[in-house]
C-alpha cells in the first residue's frame, strides 16, 4: 500500500494535464498513488490520463458533472493511505514536492497539515509563501486561511476517522470553509520552499473579491460569527469590509467597535488563540483607517493614532 494519495480533481483540463501528469511521473518519491476524479470532461482529459499506462495511476469518472467539490469528495471517500496530498490539473509541482513533503510529515508528528510555498505563472506571476506558526494560523482564520491549500498534504485520519469533508455550501470557500472546521483537530504549518506552480488565467486572478461573490462571502462570515453565540453574525457586512479590498459603507468606531466584541466573545469561547486574534484584529482596524482616509471618511482624532497613519492623513490633505 503507498503511503500517500495524491488526489487529483479534473474537469477540462486537456491543454495542461499531460505537463501535470507528467511532474507526478518525475517524483523522486515514488511511493504513491495518482487519484484522478474525473468530473465528466467533455474534452480528451481522460485518454490523456489513460495513456500513462501507469500502475500508480488510479481514475474514477464520474457520469456527471457536479463540481469540484464534489469531486474531491468521492476522492476522499476512496482514501486509503497514511496521507493525502492535494493538485490540480491545470498545475504541476517540482520534482521533489513529494519527498519534502511527506518527509516532513513522518519527523513532525505534531502537525496535521502542511503545505509549501507556490508560485504563480501564466496572467500574473508572484512568488507566495505562507504562514508557519500554527497558531497564527488558527488566529487568522476569522478573515481566511492563510496556508495555500493547492499545496497541502493531510494526514489521512482527518477524513477515514474523523469524517471531515469539503462542502458545497459556500461557492468558492470549500478550501477555507474545511480548515475552519478542522481547526480543533489540526495544526496547521507550512515549509518555505517553493513546491508547487499555480496557474493563473483570468479566472484565477487574486484580484478584489467580484461583486457576485460578495454575498457569499457574507453568507460564510455570518455562519463564523455565529460561533461566538454572542449576535455577532448581524455584523456580517461590516466584518466582510473589515476582511476584502471592498468599498468601506462603516464609520471606524463601529470597526472598532465589532472587533471588540469579538475579542470579548472570544475570551469566553475560546474559538481562537486570543493573544493573536488581538493582533490579527488590531492590523485589520489599521487597514481601515487607511482605506477610510482614502475615501476622506477618517477624522484627525482617529488619525493621530500612529505617526504613518497621520503622515497618510497629511498627505491626503495637501
Amino acid at each position: 500500500m503507498p503511503i500517500v494519495t495524491i488526489l487529483l480533481p479534473n474537469y477540462n483540463n486537456g491543454p495542461y494535464l499531460r505537463e501535470c501528469l507528467d511532474s507526478v511521473v518525475n517524483q523522486t518519491f515514488q511511493d504513491y498513488k495518482l487519484l484522478m476524479v474525473d468530473d465528466g470532461s467533455t474534452d480528451n482529459s481522460v485518454e490523456i490520463f489513460k495513456s500513462y499506462q501507469n500502475d500508480k495511476f488510479v481514475l474514477i469518472e464520474k457520469e456527471m458533472n457536479s463540481g469540484i467539490v464534489d469531486s474531491l469528495n468521492v476522492g476522499l471517500d476512496h482514501l486509503d493511505t497514511k496521507y493525502m496530498i492535494r493538485l490540480d490539473g491545470d498545475d504541476y509541482m517540482t520534482e521533489d514536492r513529494l519527498e519534502i513533503l511527506v518527509n516532513f510529515m513522518e519527523n513532525h508528528p505534531e502537525y496535521d497539515v502542511c503545505g509549501s510555498g507556490l508560485q504563480m505563472f501564466g496572467e500574473h506571476e508572484q512568488t507566495v509563501r505562507f504562514e508557519k506558526d500554527w497558531v497564527k494560523n488558527n488566529a487568522n482564520m476569522i478573515f481566511n486561511h492563510s496556508v495555500g491549500h493547492a499545496t497541502l498534504i493531510f494526514r489521512s485520519h482527518l477524513f477515514t476517522e474523523k469524517g471531515y469533508r469539503y462542502s458545497n455550501d459556500f461557492k468558492y470557500m470549500e478550501d477555507y470553509h474545511l480548515l475552519l472546521d478542522m481547526m480543533e483537530d489540526a495544526k496547521y504549518t507550512t515549509l518555505d520552499e517553493i513546491l508547487y506552480f499555480y496557474r493563473q488565467t483570468e479566472a484565477h486572478l487574486p484580484m478584489k473579491v467580484p461583486e457576485e461573490r460578495k454575498p457569499i462571502y457574507i453568507s460564510f462570515y455570518k455562519m463564523l460569527l455565529a460561533k461566538f453565540n454572542s449576535g455577532l453574525e448581524k455584523n456580517a457586512e461590516l466584518h466582510f469590509q473589515l476582511a476584502k479590498e471592498t468599498p468601506v459603507t462603516y464609520k471606524y468606531s463601529e470597526f472598532k467597535d465589532h472587533c471588540q466584541r469579538i475579542m470579548n466573545a472570544n475570551s469566553a469561547t475560546q474559538l481562537f488563540p486570543q493573544d493573536q486574534l488581538t493582533e490579527k484584529l488590531g492590523k485589520a482596524l489599521d487597514r481601515i483607517r487607511f482605506r477610510l482616509i482614502d475615501q476622506g471618511q477618517l477624522g484627525l482624532k482617529h488619525a493621530l493614532a500612529k505617526p504613518k497613519l497621520f503622515k497618510y492623513y497629511l498627505r491626503s490633505k495637501f
